[in-house]
């Protein structure tokens, strides 16, 4: 596994074939994963038996936007101060 940055990690993988309008993807570091990509996803004109860089990386701002969503949610369900519903989780 290459590392990019502290946020980020670039993953080596193949195609290992097309079905239909998904690509059968598989992990280049002998741990055995696959997974399907619907095609659209991937770069144009790929065919089984190419290389790919999968790149992940955190994004701290969706997170953040998830967590003010929740707990604006939590606020509006608690309103009514009952203590009984004060402590839970979504």
């Amino acid at each position: 596994m290459e590392e990019t940055s502290p946020q980020s990690t670039s993953l080596p993988a193949f195609i290992d074939r097309i079905e239909g309008d998904l690509a059968v993807i598989v992990l280049s570091d002998d741990s055995g994963v696959q997974f399907e990509l619907p095609q659209k996803y991937l770069p144009p004109n790929v065919s089984g038996g190419d290389h790919l860089l999968i790149n992940l990386q955190l994004d701290r701002m969706s997170q953040q936007d998830a967590l003010q969503i929740v707990t604006e949610l939590q606020n509006e369900l608690t309103a009514n101060n009952d203590a009984q519903q004060m402590n839970f989780k979504l």
